[in-house]
């Protein structure tokens, strides 16, 4: 399973990164677009930045956590 996000530089106005996350959303669940990403096993969930921005935390502290028990170190 693998998943997909747009990012932004953390300084983006909320206004610009509101209209941002409205615009991928409308073209995101436009029936071509959905259909397309579904004929290639695609599943959209169309999450908030709030959600994404949890998200990727609780994957961050879950991986953290792993690598520092089973010692895995950057060479």
């Amino acid at each position: 399973m693998g998943w997909n996000g747009l990012f932004m530089p953390a300084k983006t106005p909320p206004d610009i990164l509101a209209k941002l996350h409205q615009d991928a959303v409308a073209a995101l669940t436009h029936p071509s677009v959905t259909s397309k990403l579904e004929e290639m096993g695609v599943e959209v969930t169309a999450s908030t930045p709030a959600e994404l921005t949890a998200y990727l935390k609780s994957e961050m502290a879950k991986w953290n956590s792993i690598i520092a028990e089973i010692g895995i170190k950057a060479e």
